[in-house]
């Protein structure tokens, strides 16, 4: 059994310029059954976007729905680089392979430091009981 969690992860594409119905309802619905103190142990993962220079998304609409500020320290960022290595594969003829091939290392390499500082971000937060679920 499950005694404690350290946080709840909201996983948004970054790519996105507004919240959508679907998205707002979703998050609504979530935001309703968490206990006030679990709100505070969000991290949002940005996905589709390697840092805040490329982020669409409004930030401020996700922390309206959870009645909370996600801190910048709380917001992680992060592009696929399978992704981009599945896109680009139609280009191989095309492109320069060595560039190609530097802009993968690099894509893995952030994709590798969002990771972690997703894993830091998440084992610094208090633990919350999971009792506290449980009576909602």
């Amino acid at each position: 059994d499950l005694e404690a969690i350290h946080a709840i992860a909201l996983v948004i594409s970054g790519r996105e310029s507004r919240m959508t119905a679907q998205l707002k309802y979703a998050l609504s619905e979530v935001c309703a059954i968490l206990p006030k103190a679990a709100r505070e142990n969000i991290v949002v993962v940005f996905t589709n976007t390697h840092s805040s220079l490329y982020l669409t998304f409004e930030i401020a609409a996700v922390n309206e729905l959870v009645e909370h500020k996600v801190a910048p320290a709380r917001q992680v960022f992060i592009e696929n680089p399978y992704v981009l290595w599945e896109r680009s594969k139609q280009n191989l003829d095309e492109v320069d392979l060595a560039d190609m091939q530097e802009e993968l290392v690099l894509a893995f390499a952030a994709a590798g430091k969002s990771l972690a500082k997703f894993c830091v971000q998440v084992t610094e937060m208090p633990q919350l009981s999971t009792k506290q679920f449980a009576e909602l």
